[in-house]
C-alpha cells in the first residue's frame, strides 16, 4: 500500500503565531516542506492543521473547508485590529452599554449579521492589496479601500450577554465558510447594537469534519518525540510512521471522506500520475480518487466529458513502485 500523506493536528495555545509552529515542527520532522491551513491570530487558540511533505499539495482543498468557533465579543470598546491585541480606539461608559444591550432585539441584530453575508476585509490582516499586505499600509497609517468578500455564517448558539469583571460580553458558537473573519464579524456587531465590540477569546473547535478534541498540543509532541527520536538520523518517513502509530497524525484522506470518490484501478492510478484523461463519469463536481488503497488526489468532473485533474498527490514513481 502506498504510504499515505499525514496532516498532523495541534491544539495552538495563545500567544505564538501560526506560523512559529511551522518552525518547531520543521526541526522536530527534520522537513523543510511544512505549511499550514487557516492561520489563527496569535491571541487565538484552537484547531490548526500542518501538513507535513508532500501533504502539502492538498492544503488548497483544506483552506476551503467549512470551520466552528467558539468566540466571545467584548462590549465597550472597539480596537483598531477588532480584537483585544489592538491599540484601543474608542470606548464606552459601562452604564451606557447595560442599558443598550438591555434595550436591543439580538435576535433580529443577528439576523442581519449572519447567513450569505458581504463582510469587509479587516485592515490588520494579511490580503495584499498592489503586492502589499494591509497590516503594512496600517503599520504606516496610510488610507487604502478594503477589500470585500461574501461570506457565509451560521449561529449555532450563543450565551449573554452577561457581565464579568465590569465587562459586557457574548460568546457565540459559529460556523463560518473559507474567508471569514470572525473578528470583523465582532466589530460589526458593535457597530450594529451601538455599544461598540472587539474580540476577546477566539477558539477554533472544527476544521471540516475534524475536532480540537482529536488535536495534540505542541508540548505534548515534543515530549513524544524526545523519548522515541532517541536517534538524531531518523528519517522524515521513519518520525511519521512512528507518529502516526502513536495517533499523533492523521491521513489527510480523513479531511476529505464527504467528497463524492472515484475509484481507479492500478493502472488507471498509474494513468492519473502521468496526467493521462481518465474515463467521463456521469456526476458533475469535485471528486476525491482513490486507488491502490489512498487518497491519489482530485478532479473535477464534467457531463459527457473526461474529469480534469486538480491535484495529484502521488508521483508515477511511487505508484510503478507500488505496482512492482
Amino acid at each position: 500500500m502506498l504510504v499515505p500523506r499525514y496532516l498532523c493536528l495541534l491544539d495552538k495555545e495563545s500567544g505564538p503565531t501560526s506560523f512559529s509552529y511551522v518552525s518547531q515542527l520543521r526541526k522536530l520532522f527534520k522537513c523543510r516542506r511544512i505549511g499550514h491551513a487557516g492561520t489563527l491570530d496569535p491571541f487565538a487558540t484552537g484547531l490548526m492543521l500542518y501538513a507535513l511533505g508532500p501533504a502539502c499539495a492538498g492544503l488548497q482543498f483544506l483552506e476551503s473547508l467549512d470551520k466552528r468557533y467558539l468566540v466571545t465579543a467584548r462590549f465597550g470598546s472597539s480596537t483598531d485590529s477588532y480584537d483585544r491585541d489592538g491599540e484601543t480606539i474608542a470606548t464606552l461608559p459601562a452604564i451606557i452599554v447595560k442599558r443598550r444591550l438591555e434595550s436591543i432585539n439580538f435576535s433580529r441584530i443577528l439576523e442581519n449579521l449572519t447567513g450569505q453575508v458581504e463582510q469587509e476585509v479587516p485592515i490588520y490582516s494579511a490580503i495584499k492589496i498592489k503586492g502589499k499586505p494591509l497590516y503594512a499600509y496600517a503599520r504606516e497609517n496610510t488610507s487604502v479601500e478594503l477589500p470585500k468578500r461574501e461570506v457565509d455564517i451560521e449561529l449555532l448558539n450563543l450565551i449573554g450577554p452577561y457581565e464579568e469583571a465590569g465587562c459586557w460580553q457574548l460568546d457565540l458558537d459559529l460556523r463560518v465558510s473559507k474567508g471569514t473573519y470572525i473578528r470583523s464579524f465582532v466589530n460589526d456587531l458593535g457597530e450594529a447594537t451601538g455599544t461598540l465590540a472587539h474580540c476577546q477569546e477566539l477558539r477554533r473547535l472544527e476544521v471540516g469534519a475534524l475536532q480540537v478534541t482529536e488535536a495534540h498540543t505542541m508540548e505534548s509532541l515534543w515530549e513524544f518525540a524526545k523519548e522515541h527520536f532517541t536517534s538524531d538520523q531518523l528519517t522524515f518517513e521513519e518520525r511519521l510512521e512512528m507518529l502516526a502509530k502513536a495517533a499523533y497524525l492523521k491521513p489527510i484522506s480523513a479531511f476529505f471522506e464527504k467528497y463524492p470518490r472515484l475509484e481507479l484501478t492500478p493502472e488507471q492510478a498509474l494513468d492519473f500520475a502521468h496526467g493521462k484523461s481518465l474515463p467521463a463519469i456521469d456526476a458533475e463536481g469535485l471528486h476525491a480518487v482513490y486507488g491502490l488503497g489512498q487518497l491519489l488526489g482530485f478532479v473535477e468532473a464534467r457531463q459527457g466529458k473526461p474529469p480534469v485533474s486538480k491535484r495529484v498527490f502521488y508521483p508515477a514513481s511511487e505508484i510503478i513502485a507500488e505496482l512492482r
